[in-house]
Order: structure tokens, then sequence, then C-alpha cells
């Protein structure tokens, strides 16, 4: 059996032709390398280059066609290698694995990084031709710090720092909103100052007395104003009321002041 892939149609007719062999049915396949042979199959399987085949055998041909039709890129990152190639034939695109580090199960190996992506960095969906070639980077166990990290889109693009920081924000209103609820006052009701530093329950009896009425002072009353104790006391002797003057002597002078 001669090796027909990647040769175009006519050069591959000519060299069965010389091999004496026999075209069967040629099924066509949207492909970047349309017109040249993709696939070559005999008895309904593939058959090798080099492979005896009797004299007079019929080969079938997958031929490349035109690509033309448009389809959006699918995400498998995260999929298994099983599932994503199920996902790339029924869309009619053409898987290029690469596998990385040890694989011990093909079928439950992990897509962890793909090209072209499913979305771009603006979030708009990407889209291939059928038959176009997707790029699969395929590890066992990826951790999930390598899958987040090729998510498609803006998905990589937010870390774990911006999120934290999105959740702390949150929580500042809250903490602020149970402050001022400790911090409210009944209105009508004057709450001890010592009650509300120490968060102590309010009695009864200041309860109470906050509540009840202040007796009316009598009209015409002027309250005593608080003697300020910054104000230095005045030190003028109160003056007497004025007298006849009264001859004394310097005798009794004397003794009054001492």
């Amino acid at each position: 059996m001669p090796n027909l892939v990647n040769l175009s149609f006519r050069n591959a007719l000519l060299t069965m032709q010389s091999y004496r062999l026999v075209m069967g049915d040629t099924t066509y396949r949207p492909d970047v390398a349309a017109g040249s042979v993709l696939e070559q199959w005999m008895n309904g399987k593939r058959v090798a280059p080099g492979t005896m085949i009797p004299y007079g055998s019929r080969i079938d041909l997958v031929v490349g066609d035109i690509l033309s039709e448009e389809k959006e890129v699918p995400n498998l990152i995260g999929s298994t290698y099983t599932d994503a190639m199920a996902i790339i034939q029924s869309l009619g695109l053409t898987a290029n694995p690469i596998w990385d580090g040890t694989i011990t199960d093909t079928a439950n190996a992990v897509i962890y990084q793909q090209t072209p992506e499913a979305i771009n960095e603006l979030d708009f969906k990407n889209t291939i031709l059928v038959g176009d070639l997707m790029d699969l980077r395929i590890m066992q166990n990826p951790s999930k710090e390598i899958l987040d990290k090729n998510q498609p889109g803006s998905r990589k693009l937010i870390g774990d720092e911006d999120s934290a920081e999105m959740q702390q924000d949150e929580l500042i209103p809250v903490t602020n909103a149970k402050k001022d609820t400790n911090r409210r006052k009944i209105p009508g009701m004057n709450v001890p100052s010592n009650a509300r530093k120490t968060n102590q329950k309010v009695s009864e009896t200041d309860i109470k007395n906050a509540l009840t009425p202040v007796k009316d002072k009598p009209i015409g009353t002027v309250p005593k104003k608080p003697a300020d104790p910054l104000k230095p006391k005045s030190t003028v002797p109160k003056k007497t009321p004025t007298q006849a003057p009264v001859n004394k002597s310097d005798d009794q002078y004397k003794n009054e002041y001492e």
C-alpha cells in the first residue's frame, strides 16, 4: 500500500493506477488542506502505508474540502480527552493533542489549555472554520490553579487578590451599619453616658426619670448663673451705706482693724 496522505487528489489517483489499485468511495471533509488526501481506507478500516494488500484492492479516500462554514469555538478546559474529542468531531473540527507530563489514563486525562480560546479578552465568542485545527494541551491531573489560569476571556485576568478586596469592600458597610445600630438613641430619652460607653443596660429608674416631665418654674424668676471658675474673685471691698462721719480716736480705729 503506498502513502497517499498529503498528496493531491490527482496525484493520488495516478499513484493508485501505478500500483494497480482501484479508486473506491471519495469522502470530502472541510480542512485547511483543501484538495489533499487526508486519510486512506480499505474495507472500512484505515490502511497504513507499507501494508501488503492484493492487486486490484478497492481504496477509499478522505479528501479535504474548502473551509466555508464557521462554528463557535467550544470551551474544552477541564474536559476529559474522551469528551473533548467527541465535541470536536461533532463540530467537524480537527484536534492536535499535545501531551504534557506523565499520562497514565489517556481517556480521563484533562484538557488544561486550548488554542484558539472559546472567548477573547473582551468576552466575545470566537469562531472557527469547520475542519480547522485546534491545539489541545493535556495533563493527567492538572491543579485548580492551572485550570483557572487558562480559563478563556477575562476570567483568567481575575486574581485571588481582586476577589479578596471585593469581599472586604462588601463587608465594610455591614460593619458600619452594626456600629450605627449600637449608637441609636431613643427619642425623648436621655441615656446615661456611662451606659453608652460600657454598653450597660439602662435601669427602669433611669427610664422613669428621663420620661418624667420637668415642673414649670414661676414666671418672672431668673435662674442664677453658675459661677465662672476661671473668673478671678473681686478683691474690691463692698461699699457700706453712707453715714455721717464719726469722730473716733486713733485707738478706736486701731482696735477695729485689728
